[in-house]
């Protein structure tokens, strides 16, 4: 995901307004450290998933350790959120250190959801007292978040930075984490909304590469946080189309295995590979003193750049099949369907 934005994340930093000194190497070491800071990060929200996968891993562990004894379940992830909180804004390589502390809210929430599935949340009758209740309760929720956020001051959860206090911290976060659970809860199925909610991948590599194209276009209307609410609208929405087009024809970006024997993959992976490259390429090419902007040389350079995408291509596909979601047992797989006329 991070290579597939780094054009985007060229665009905007060296195309429209003054350009940025940042290299193509420390692009990449961005990307393989899990960089999250606009000048060496070409998809910037990623960080969320290596911290997530990280966090999930590390409370995994502790379940499996802990043999279903809730004392020392607890008491593996207070060591965690002690030793998150030690090393406190520091910044780490896929910020391992914030997942120290993301561990924490997958307890939480995994406590919260075995005391959702027994409780009248779950089973009661949805009557006027039932509803005053939830009201009761999301305005204390969004209250003592707002109370707490106000008197703890701003947190990175990226940068593992808790404000004044880490109490405040985690009040705030669950405080606003109830308030939101409890509305998700309660709102009635939206097929749009859950189309989203089902890509989170995509949005969450994309969006903001498309907004910092806008934000470098149009600073005072992008930069202004009053047009940002407008903004992330018409930004959701209107990825619905750019979501399909990956599902249909990139499926193995979104976690879905592709067909190798398909022509038309085949092409979209050409195709995925050469957008992909040609930033890379021409810089390696200015490098070496070739003038890119001369239309003879631009024309060799696209040559070169779709001579060397079809190599890639050619080659992932026949011995590393993994990188696009697909083994060999497949491959026999899909053979004998083709063959024997199954759909």
């Amino acid at each position: 995901m991070s290579v597939i934005c780094y054009p985007f994340w060229y665009f905007a930093f060296h195309i429209i307004g003054k350009p940025i000194e940042t290299s193509t190497f420390q692009v990449t070491k961005g990307i393989l450290a899990g960089n999250n800071q606009i000048v060496a990060s070409t998809s910037n929200a990623l960080w969320f998933l290596l911290v997530l996968f990280l966090a999930e891993v590390l409370f995994a562990l502790f379940i499996k350790l802990s043999h279903n004894n809730k004392i020392v379940l607890f008491c593996f992830v207070a060591v965690s959120a002690v030793l998150g909180f030690l090393d406190k804004a520091n910044p780490r390589i896929w910020h391992w250190n914030v997942a120290l502390t993301a561990v924490v809210f997958l307890y939480l929430g995994n406590c919260f959801m075995q005391w959702y599935k027994k409780s009248r949340l779950m089973h009661s009758q949805h009557d006027a007292s039932y509803w005053l209740k939830i009201i009761l309760d999301e305005i204390v929720f969004v209250g003592s978040g707002t109370v707490s956020h106000i008197l703890n001051g701003r947190i990175s959860m990226t940068a593992n930075k808790f404000g004044h206090s880490p109490f405040l911290f985690y009040v705030t976060a669950i405080a606003f984490s109830l308030a939101i659970t409890l509305i998700v809860i309660h709102i009635p199925k939206i097929r749009v909304i859950e189309y989203i909610g089902q890509n989170t991948l995509l949005y969450v590599g994309l969006h903001i590469p498309i907004l910092r194209i806008f934000e470098r276009a149009f600073p005072d209307i992008f930069l202004d946080y009053k047009f940002s609410i407008p903004f992330a609208f018409v930004l959701y929405f209107g990825l619905i189309p750019v979501v399909m087009l990956f599902k249909k024809f990139f499926p193995y970006v979104c976690g879905k295995p592709s067909e190798l024997s398909s022509k038309p993959i085949f092409v979209c992976k050409f195709v995925l590979v050469a957008w992909s490259a040609f930033v890379p390429c021409m810089t390696v090419f200015s490098r070496f003193g070739v003038n890119i902007y001369d239309p003879l040389i631009m024309a060799l350079s696209c040559a070169v750049l779709i001579l060397l995408s079809a190599v890639f291509v050619l080659v992932t596909s026949k011995f590393l099949p993994v990188i696009y979601l697909q083994t060999k047992k497949s491959r026999v797989e899909m053979k004998y369907v083709k063959k024997s006329g199954e759909i």
